[in-house]
């Protein structure tokens, strides 16, 4: 079979302008997709016709408090290890697990620090507060609070 020398194939694929894609956000430092807490969906900025951004360590932290320990096929040791039972050391537990889930920000990349970890179980549900400083913002952007419902 000859080869036509076209680029795209032997065969036309058609007439019509090319769509533009989205542009990348340009405002601000390096910033990835933004997730809803809420849903874990991706957002769409309806104004800037994109995808909403958010910053980098912040997707970060809520991937990990989001993620069950172990859950991850990429990265086992991904996420916070939930305590099996709620007994008078959970806060405890949970406290530790929520620490060992972020030692790889705090400890390591030294990206944030933990300010606080609230915790309020009642009724077989449990409440947890991370309080924490985002050291790769700027200083009056780096409090920040993320809530988990476990």
């Amino acid at each position: 079979m000859p080869w036509s020398g076209s680029p795209i194939g032997s065969t036309p694929f058609g007439l019509a302008a090319p769509v533009a894609a989205p542009l990348p956000a340009t405002d601000g430092p390096a910033l990835s997709r933004y997730i809803n807490p809420g849903s874990g969906d991706y957002e769409i900025d309806t104004a800037k016709g994109q995808l909403r951004r958010m910053p980098i360590t912040r997707q970060r932290v809520l991937l990990i408090a989001h993620t069950e320990f172990g859950s991850s096929t990429a990265r086992r040791n991904l996420g916070i290890q939930r305590p099996a039972k709620m007994d008078e050391a959970f806060d405890v537990r949970i406290r530790s697990a929520v620490r060992r889930a972020f030692r790889q920000l705090t400890d390591v990349e030294r990206a944030i620090t933990i300010d606080q970890i609230g915790v309020k179980a009642s009724g077989g549900r449990a409440a947890v507060l991370i309080e924490y400083a985002d050291h790769t913002l700027p200083p009056d952007e780096r409090d920040q609070t993320l809530s988990l419902l476990l």
